[in-house]
């Protein structure tokens, strides 16, 4: 029996969205401040909690009946939460040169 999420790698591009849209949330966590001076240690710090995350859920699943862990759910993961940290950096730089002033 095939799982439906499974069809055509659908699973790993909600695996991908999940994680965009928790990295997304625990941005909010993060104070304008730390963005602006401390770029690259908050993307990082941001990152390996997401991922810290991730990779204790893929461990989680191995416990779960019918559930499995995989390498390739992780990768879609850390996709997913790097296209967050993007998404994150745009708005930051059209903030930046005020093309918008929300957030």
């Amino acid at each position: 029996m095939v799982k439906s999420a499974s069809l055509f790698g659908l699973d790993k591009l909600l695996h991908a969205l999940a994680y965009c849209l928790l990295t997304l949330g625990c941005a909010l966590w993060v104070r304008a401040t730390w963005w602006h001076k401390h770029p690259w240690l908050t993307r990082g710090l941001l990152a390996a909690v997401v991922l810290g995350y991730a990779a204790i859920d893929e461990v989680h699943q191995l416990f779960v009946p019918g559930r499995s862990a995989s390498i390739l759910d992780w990768l879609a993961d850390a996709l997913g939460a790097a296209v967050a940290i993007g998404i994150i950096e745009f708005v930051r730089a059209l903030k930046r040169r005020g093309v918008i002033s929300l957030l």
